[in-house]
């Protein structure tokens, strides 16, 4: 997970993009990314360009690194091309990201965004809690 902080009752909840990997064949082919690499502090990240809509809320960054879309939760019989386990854990990276979130932000929220980097579209909305 990586964090930028900004304002407490601002949250845009981001899903590192990274492929995916669903067997033996597309986890060796390099469909998908193995590793945490956090984002550089550029796009929605960057604090200083006056035209990120996103500067002032707080970034919690749910980082890919196992090639199951964020909702894994296996480990696979096979190694990935570095001879690696492959240990998806998707599910388990995202409930860390919203407890974080619930536990450290206002506990209502002026703005809740969520972004996927494989996707242009976002959703945005005021918290109903």
């Amino acid at each position: 997970m990586q964090v930028v902080p900004g304002d407490t009752d601002k949250l845009l909840l981001f899903f590192q993009g990274g492929g995916a990997c669903w067997d033996k064949l597309s986890t060796s082919g390099d469909f998908c990314t193995t590793d945490a690499n956090p984002s550089g502090l550029n796009g929605v990240f960057d604090r200083e360009n006056p035209a990120n809509p996103f500067a002032g809320y707080t970034v919690v960054q749910v980082l890919y690194c196992s090639g199951d879309l964020h909702a894994g939760n296996v480990t696979r019989p096979y190694t990935d091309s570095a001879g690696e386990p492959v240990v998806q854990v998707g599910y388990e990276n995202t409930k860390a990201a919203v407890a974080w979130a619930k536990a450290n932000l206002d506990a209502k929220l002026d703005k809740f965004v969520v972004r996927f980097s494989y996707s242009e579209s976002s959703y945005e909305k005021a918290s109903a809690n």
